[in-house]
């Protein structure tokens, strides 16, 4: 049996691997992924574009409180704090998903102003 997607033929003994992180990063659904921009979540999101909180029937319950809560720590912490990496030319691995080969650590200072 023969499954085709878009231009690639799919057999049942194909391996696919689907990620959240994928989807996340996904210039179709989100302007500039790449970009730190909160006012995405200002309109609704496609479904199934987003899923921190899983999606469909069995999404969590405390979907829409924690993205509150999420917002307003974010807003205090960018406002109230300095933040730098300490290996600013840290590479990063790949091993299937991209992540930071020495788990990027950051110094965090209050700001003096």
């Amino acid at each position: 049996m023969l499954y085709q997607w878009k231009i690639i033929n799919l057999t049942p003994s194909i391996q696919v691997l689907w990620t959240a992180y994928g989807t996340h990063y996904e210039s179709e659904y989100f302007e500039d992924p790449l970009r730190f921009n909160p006012s995405w979540f200002e309109v609704p999101v496609q479904p199934y574009a987003y899923l921190p909180f899983g999606g469909g029937p069995r999404q969590c319950a405390g979907y829409q409180l924690a993205k509150l809560n999420i917002l307003i720590l974010i807003h205090f912490v960018v406002t109230q704090y300095e933040w730098s990496l300490v290996n600013p030319q840290e590479p990063i691995a790949v091993d299937p998903l991209p992540f930071p080969s020495q788990g990027m650590p950051i110094r965090i200072s209050p700001k003096l102003s």
